[in-house]
């Protein structure tokens, strides 16, 4: 029972999305739209991370990949996929683009809206995030992690580094930095250690972050132009916790649930999502 249950639920969620689609092609079709997207910085250096999550409830890891770029004014970490498919938008100067055409770049790649810019002269990080189809903003003071400095040294991605230990929203973290990169910063919203950040992992072994490749760079800074919604970022993390547990009571209530052929909507089962919250607190 409990299968054909998750059956049918995968199979609703697989109809609910093809009905965005297929709104998204009609609306568009072959009609070009702008790339809504803004140049804030130029950045001078990038780092990829690999984040690996475990959730304990399906009892396996998934795993991303995100790019931090640095700049004098600004870091940005965003996903890797979709920085690709930009930078290939921005080497074609292609500033009018269709659907079909959009498809056709990002074919094979995850893209995401997500991202967070933090803003060194304001001290605040700008965290552009999602649940379902609505987009939200919330604005925090760039957080003071309290590091320990300890014992031990480490090589990550061909660099020396050294090790420090914290707690942070809930969550033991240790480090591993490399001084021969002399950057305060590090993946998603860890930063103050005196070098780059190049592995860092809590001590449930639930969120790893390394990184895979360090380069130089002149590439842009982007900031997407969209009508987001203000929130807070407790406000933001149990919205987002609920709809993970329960997706279906978001879908449920929105125009995309899917109605039998009275029109009426369709009960739909709940189902957990695979979610593990890097913040606790």
């Amino acid at each position: 029972m409990a299968c054909n249950m998750l059956a049918i639920m995968r199979k609703l969620l697989v109809v609910s999305v093809f009905m965005i689609l297929s709104q998204v092609c009609l609306s568009q079709g072959t009609h070009k739209f702008k790339i809504n997207k803004v140049i804030i910085d130029k950045c001078e250096f990038e780092c990829i991370y690999y984040h690996r999550v475990y959730d304990e409830n399906y009892m396996r890891s998934e795993t991303e990949y995100n790019i931090l770029q640095i700049s004098n004014k600004y870091t940005k970490y965003w996903s890797y996929d979709t920085y690709q498919v930009d930078s290939i938008i921005q080497a074609r100067n292609i500033k009018e683009i269709t659907f079909d055409e959009y498809s056709s770049i990002s074919k094979g790649l995850q893209v995401s809206t997500d991202y967070m810019v933090k803003d060194f002269f304001k001290g605040e990080i700008y965290d552009y995030c999602h649940i379902f189809i609505d987009y939200y903003v919330y604005t925090e003071p760039t957080p003071a992690v309290k590091w320990n400095f300890v014992k031990g040294t480490d090589v990550v991605c061909g660099y020396k580094c050294k090790k420090a230990t914290a707690t942070f929203r809930g969550r033991n973290w240790t480090a591993w930095y490399a001084p021969e990169i002399p950057y305060m910063e590090g993946p998603w919203k860890f930063n103050g250690l005196p070098g780059l950040i190049l592995r860092i992992e809590d001590d449930k072994n639930e969120h790893v972050f390394e990184a895979t490749s360090i380069r130089m760079a002149n590439s842009p800074i982007t900031k997407v132009l969209k009508d987001y919604i203000p929130t807070t970022r407790e406000n933001f993390n149990k919205a987002l916790s609920e709809y993970k547990s329960d997706p279906s009571a978001v879908l449920g209530a929105s125009e995309l649930a899917p109605k039998d052929a009275n029109g009426k909507p369709i009960p739909l089962p709940k189902r957990r999502m695979f979610y593990n919250p890097i913040e606790l607190e």
